[in-house]
């Protein structure tokens, strides 16, 4: 059930800090409310797996940092979205909330994320289907560009897997 243990909603470019300190020219609570709109359209993509309307909001230097260490770029991000998505019957629940943000400068946004997915996903090892429920905390790191603001690196910062309402750990 490994395939099963984040979504992924926005875009990436490595964080690679400041310079120098800027004073924020946006506001944060307009910032917020811009990011949480990106992040509505991502999640209304992935409730009706809308592959192109997922990666539309996806810069190509997208990178995700997750538990184990691996890197995901874009590409694999798509890859993951398919599969994931080939066993999943239905979305019951998909939230993400925007739990703190910090603008370092005008243009960069350092946003903390708890998101929670419920799905009916297909059994790997016999017929039928299971309710999952996963939980999962995130660092983003979102930039101002042309089209808005967009995610460009995203930190896994720990979640939990449910089956039938149980805990999971894989293996």
């Amino acid at each position: 059930m490994k395939h099963c243990l984040c979504l992924i909603v926005a875009g990436a470019t490595l964080w690679g800090g400041c310079a120098t300190k800027q004073r924020p020219v946006a506001s944060a609570e307009a910032v917020r409310r811009q990011i949480e709109a990106e992040i509505a359209r991502g999640i209304e993509a992935t409730k009706h797996e809308d592959i192109d309307g997922y990666m539309r909001g996806v810069p190509a230097d997208f990178v995700v940092y997750d538990e184990s260490g691996e890197v995901i770029t874009r590409a694999q991000m798509r890859a993951n979205a398919l599969r994931d998505w080939s066993v999943i019957s239905r979305t019951l629940d998909l939230t993400i909330t925007v739990d703190s943000l910090r603008l370092p400068s005008d243009s960069l946004a350092m946003a903390f994320t708890s998101q929670r997915w419920e799905r009916m996903m297909a059994r790997p090892d016999r017929p039928g289907e299971d309710t999952v429920l996963t939980t999962q905390r995130h660092r983003e790191t979102w930039r101002l560009t042309p089209d808005g603001w967009r995610n460009y690196d995203m930190d896994e910062l720990g979640g939990a897997i449910f089956i039938n309402g149980k805990p999971y750990h894989p293996g």
